[in-house]
């Protein structure tokens, strides 16, 4: 089996005056059998909830929206793996949350491998990943289940605080 793997940075770049449905389009026609590409513009759409801009042009569509079109476009190659460069980044809270749950989603319904980077993370986008790595200077410093993580610091004598979120204490541990 051929992997493919796709890498989705932190601030992608389009043809701005091309409106959301041109874009998908376009990349769609360069990758796919020409017969499929309006099917699979068309499921993608519905996927990354596009449906509101799918005829506005890029540069009018918001800073969430235009994740979500990075997100669409990388997933017309039919990678097996998806990269993301700080997927979050600029995100409020809950757009990020619900950024997340919808890589989640991807992944279990498409079966794809899903490895993002994120330098900060609620406590509630942190229970959504499946596993966690945390890197400091290099190294791996801890790869589990989320859940396992508080109690794994706390074994080494670094007990989270009550209504602390577990996700930045660990960051402030592993950083010192």
């Amino acid at each position: 089996m051929k992997l493919k793997i796709a890498y989705i940075v932190q601030d992608d770049e389009f043809f701005d005056k091309l409106t959301v449905r041109e874009q998908l389009i376009f990349i769609a026609r360069l990758k796919l059998p020409w017969h499929l590409a309006e099917k699979h513009v068309q499921l993608l759409i519905k996927k990354l909830y596009l449906q509101k801009c799918i005829n506005s042009p890029i540069y009018l569509i918001s800073y969430g929206e235009k994740k979500r079109l990075s997100i669409a476009t990388k997933l017309l190659t039919n990678s097996s793996i998806l990269v993301l460069d700080e997927p979050t980044s600029g995100l409020d809270s809950t757009l990020a949350t619900s950024l997340i749950q919808l890589l989640r989603n991807l992944a279990n319904d498409q079966r794809k491998t899903i490895v993002l980077s994120i330098h900060q993370s609620t406590s509630q986008i942190f229970q959504i990943f499946d596993q966690v790595m945390l890197i400091s200077e290099g190294r791996i410093v801890f790869m589990n289940k989320p859940q396992a993580a508080v109690p794994y610091f706390t074994s080494l004598g670094y007990q989270c605080p009550a209504y602390f979120n577990p996700a930045d204490y660990m960051i402030a541990v592993i950083s010192t």
